[in-house]
């Protein structure tokens, strides 16, 4: 017969299970408007080059037609550079809350600055 488990060691348990589990749940969140909003002023205020702009265009502007059949949700202008997207996106969320995730509010940033010309 199993000897009964204290109770303290019980808790013990399902506190160690929670700290272990509780960095991976916080990585799978979606990054905030005002996490991607630090990370793109970071970018800009370095020239806009290396890791922190290549992070701030995944969220400020991410893909506009993605699948093989999918709609156009925008169209960015040929030739615009990305710190003038990033920068309309950006100014964009000033306006939004700090703590929706970032992506989303992006592609409605997006659809707005940059509409599609309807077909006729």
């Amino acid at each position: 017969m199993p000897r009964p488990v204290p109770r303290e060691a019980e808790k013990l348990c399902v506190f160690l299970a929670l700290a272990i589990l509780h960095p991976l749940a916080a990585a799978a969140a979606p990054v905030t408007v005002g996490e991607a909003l630090r990370t793109c002023e970071t970018a800009l205020a370095q020239g806009f080059t290396g890791e922190d702009a290549a992070r701030c265009e995944w969220y400020a502007r991410p893909c506009g037609i993605c699948g093989v059949d999918a709609p156009r949700r925008w169209c960015i202008p040929e030739g615009t550079p990305a710190t003038t997207v990033v920068r309309a996106v950006l100014t964009d969320w000033q306006t939004k809350q700090m703590d929706i995730p970032a992506i989303p509010a992006a592609e409605r940033a997006l659809a707005r600055l940059y509409p599609c010309a309807s077909a006729p």
